[in-house]
């Protein structure tokens, strides 16, 4: 009888990371944030309209984000991957939120990490909803994302930043990330 061999997926048999394939692409996203803003502007109900805003436009904005490429990394981010990480999984450009969660108890290392939007998605979604700017420009333009260390030296939860910036940036983020000395390089 011949034996079967099954294909193994490398990612699993070596460790190294694939580039990512996004749960929802940005054309999805601006197809599903049209329909949404469509419905939102045509509703009259407030219960309705709070859950396009604060559910149904937030989980499409986190999906197409967190499941591609991150935008950036802070260049201490990028010491620490490459000191720790680099040599077991390849290249910081192919970590995405959903890999770090299903690494981080292989490699507790990846827990320092922390995917940042540069622009806060509660932002992205007013100016969607409320203020009506063009969905295509939000989500190709503005929906970015960036590795950063997750203590309190970068954006973690109770740094400094976190705590000026964590809802709103006004018109320029990299403001906002020089104020707190964060240099950030593209992926």
């Amino acid at each position: 009888m011949a034996e079967i061999k099954f294909e193994e997926n490398r990612e699993e048999n070596h460790g190294i990371l694939k580039p990512p394939k996004p749960k929802i692409t940005n054309d999805e996203a601006i197809v599903i944030l049209t329909y949404l803003r469509d419905l939102y502007n045509s509703c009259n109900s407030d219960r309705i309209k709070e859950e396009i805003t604060k559910e149904l436009a937030v989980y499409t904005l986190y999906h197409a984000s967190e499941t591609r490429s991150a935008n950036y990394v802070s260049e201490r981010a990028l010491v620490l991957w490459n000191e720790k990480m680099e040599t077991l999984l390849g290249e910081i450009k192919n970590l995405t939120v959903p890999k770090q969660r299903a690494k981080k108890k292989k490699h507790p290392i990846l827990a320092e990490l922390l995917l940042e939007h540069c622009n806060p998605i509660g932002v992205l979604v007013k100016r969607i909803f409320e203020i009506g700017e063009e969905i295509p420009v939000i989500v190709e333009k503005h929906l970015i994302t960036c590795w950063v260390l997750n203590n309190k030296s970068e954006c973690g939860k109770g740094s400094e930043f976190e705590k000026k910036y964590k809802s709103n940036r006004g018109d320029n983020w990299h403001k906002c990330y020089d104020e707190f000395d964060i240099k950030i390089k593209p992926l």
